[in-house]
């Protein structure tokens, strides 16, 4: 694989944490072009490649923009026996409406309990939920690189329009899971440049979405009568929208949760390190993707600034 300059990047050095955002080398043009793009990209740099499908938003449009691009790509399905069958069905639907077979890896959970528990104790940091993408990529007989989607997303939180910033964090369940896979291949978290990656921060309804979250918080929407997180705005309200406005009919929408609700008890969720969180502030990331186009530049974020939320642990209580 020939190297593609990532728009994001995170510090190895967790002592002096943060976040690198690459400007654009170009003007760059709207989502989907960009999208596809990184597509292009990605079949002239990379070859033949690994796509991770579980059937939602994000694998879908991958495979709309890999199928335009005429990508050479073997889709992959993790199916967790007993824990994502409605996932199962949803794959199936989706091989007859893209015209694409995705290849099934079926994982008894269970039989894994043990080792997982001794592995978990072993890494301290807890990252069971990731195990699992661990041993499919461990199961995957080629070198490609395996491309996926998750935490180069605009995952904004924030009360009101001055302050709203972009979550991050090193020890977030996405990352763990790139750095797990990472083990026995490459992995590309699409978007990947850093002029799709504007071209998705800078969007107009993004835009608009940052400047509505003041107005969610005060007026405390909620999901099941339970005020929704702020964590969850994004995922809930905004990038359906986004994505919506630019791949409209050409995907399914599925409504669909993370794959992980179900998992049994010993399996145990994830909660943040205190010491790699950060809160990059979106305005000003705004205006520097916009106003250093072709630059050749980075802009390096490390601050926290919202204050404290509860679940966070610290990295000294696992050393």
């Amino acid at each position: 694989m020939k190297k593609i300059k990532p728009g994001i990047e995170y510090s190895k050095d967790l002592n002096n944490f943060f976040i690198r955002h690459h400007a654009p080398a170009r003007q760059f043009y709207d989502l989907r072009s960009e999208f596809n793009n990184d597509a292009v990209l990605i079949k002239e740099k990379c070859g033949p490649v690994y796509v991770g499908f579980s059937s939602g938003v994000d694998s879908q449009i991958i495979a709309r923009c890999f199928i335009d691009s005429k990508v050479d790509a073997e889709y992959v399905f993790l199916h967790s026996v007993g824990y994502n069958d409605l996932e199962l069905e949803h794959v199936k639907e989706c091989e007859k409406f893209f015209g694409i077979e995705v290849r099934i890896f079926s994982l008894n959970v269970e039989e894994h309990k043990e080792q997982w528990l001794k592995k978990k104790k072993k890494e301290r940091v807890p990252s069971m939920h990731q195990y699992s993408m661990e041993w499919l990529s461990k199961q995957l007989s080629e070198k490609y690189p395996f491309v996926t989607q998750g935490s180069n997303e605009p995952y904004l939180v924030g009360s009101s329009e001055k302050n709203v910033g972009i979550y991050r964090n090193y020890f977030e369940d996405m990352q763990q899971r790139f750095r797990a896979m990472e083990k026995y291949r490459s992995i590309i978290d699409f978007p990947y440049t850093a002029e799709s990656i504007a071209s998705y921060y800078t969007d107009e309804t993004t835009k608009t979405f940052a400047s509505s979250i003041k107005y969610f918080h005060e007026n405390q929407l909620s999901k099941e009568n339970k005020i929704l997180p702020i964590g969850q705005y994004w995922n809930y309200y905004a990038k359906p929208m986004i994505k919506g406005r630019y791949f409209k009919n050409d995907i399914i929408w599925y409504g669909k949760l993370n794959g992980y609700e179900s998992y049994p008890n010993w399996v145990e969720s994830f909660f943040g390190i205190l010491e790699t969180r950060i809160s990059i502030p979106y305005w000003d990331l705004v205006q520097y993707l916009e106003t250093n186009i072709g630059s050749n530049s980075y802009k390096d974020y490390k601050n926290w600034h919202y204050g404290p939320l509860p679940g966070y642990k610290s990295l000294n209580d696992f050393r």
